[in-house]
């Protein structure tokens, strides 16, 4: 590929754009984690991925977005363990926890699936005081004893250690339902 003078100078121009955009959203984040006594940027970013975000005229609306995608994205992978389909990696994961476990995944399933339908609701009927008390809300919720984020890292853990065990071969499931 060969890029021009003219195609370097538009590809620099593109960058600081975003990088103006994303200091610009986060400059703007951090005027309301003021106003409203939020969680910091970097807080935030380490365990809902905000920083590349760039919506600075609506900074509130763009985290709950990106906290939204987060919650979602656990609660499908729980979902799968907790109701499998036929594909080989639910069906395998699901056999990975005892019925004891199950039970507290959907607890955790269920307040993940909480917080999801609140931040549609609220995307359908936006403003910032429920914008804001949704971020608290939530950030409180991942990160307490017991909370969601530790739940989740030892979920995961016991997945990963699982897919290292040695496997006797492939053992077709039957129904589930």
């Amino acid at each position: 590929m060969i890029v021009n003078r003219e195609g370097c100078k538009n590809m620099a121009e593109k960058e600081d754009k975003k990088e103006k955009e994303d200091h610009d959203f986060k400059k703007e984040y951090e005027k309301v984690q003021k106003k409203y006594s939020l969680p910091s940027f970097e807080e935030l970013d380490t365990y809902f991925e905000i920083e590349d975000a760039s919506d600075g005229k609506h900074p509130l609306r763009t985290v709950r977005k990106k906290i939204e995608e987060k919650l979602e994205h656990l609660a499908m992978q729980l979902n799968a363990i907790l109701q499998p389909e036929t594909k080989v990696i639910d069906l395998e994961e699901c056999k990975m926890f005892t019925d004891e476990e199950k039970d507290r995944m959907l607890d955790l399933f269920k307040k993940l699936m909480i917080f999801a339908r609140q931040a549609n609701l609220i995307s359908l009927d936006p403003s910032e005081k429920k914008e804001t008390e949704f971020i608290q809300t939530v950030y409180e919720a991942w990160i307490k004893k017991g909370g969601v984020q530790e739940q989740m890292i030892s979920i995961t853990k016991k997945l990963v250690e699982s897919w290292k065990a040695e496997t006797k071969g492939y053992e077709p499931m039957g129904y589930l339902g």
